[in-house]
């Protein structure tokens, strides 16, 4: 559990976007997150739910489901949650849960849409889109899986060796059993 500021200062300077922030800009950045001890099964958020802040795992390991149930990340220490709903209107668009017992260190609201709004290497970071889709494609915030995923149809394979087994089999030459 981080115990002191100067504890924070050091973990924050090792997170990527916080690291490249000045050491005023973080130094007074550190003094607005607040810290949450939760044990493991403890719920987070739920969906629907007022976020307490842009989160960011200290250690232990959370747990984020999409809408379905669906689980969209298992994040461990220095991974961040919570933003895309912020960005928003505050309102989670997924649930959390500890997977196992996790300190985070917390960002109100007010502070997390000054920090974006004052350094645009952390706006960029945590607005950037998610997910994997094809290459060059967008998602939009909060896709539960893929967009190529939720789009394509699939595409009926043949048997990997069919044109050679076919081939083979009609000069003679092989025999497949």
């Amino acid at each position: 559990m981080p115990h002191s500021r100067d504890q924070i200062l050091r973990f924050l300077q090792a997170v990527h976007p916080y690291d490249s922030l000045s050491s005023e800009a973080l130094e007074a950045l550190v003094g607005k997150f607040e810290v949450m001890q939760v044990e493991p099964g403890a719920v987070i958020y739920e969906l629907g739910d007022t976020l307490p802040g842009l989160c960011i795992v200290f250690d232990g390991l959370v747990e984020v489901r999409d809408a379905n149930g669906e689980i969209v990340s298992l994040l461990g220490a220095r991974n961040s949650f919570g933003e895309r709903g912020l960005l928003r209107d505050g309102t989670a668009v997924t649930s959390a849960h500890a997977k196992a017992a996790a300190t985070l260190l917390v960002l109100p609201p007010a502070p997390f849409h000054t920090l974006i709004a004052g350094h645009d290497a952390v706006k960029r970071f945590l607005t950037a889109p998610v997910g994997r889709g094809l290459p060059g494609t967008t998602l939009p915030p909060a896709v539960s899986k893929p967009l190529w995923r939720q789009t394509r149809s699939p595409v009926p394979r043949r048997p990997r060796f069919a044109r050679l087994r076919a081939a083979c089999e009609t000069s003679g030459s092989l025999r497949f059993v």
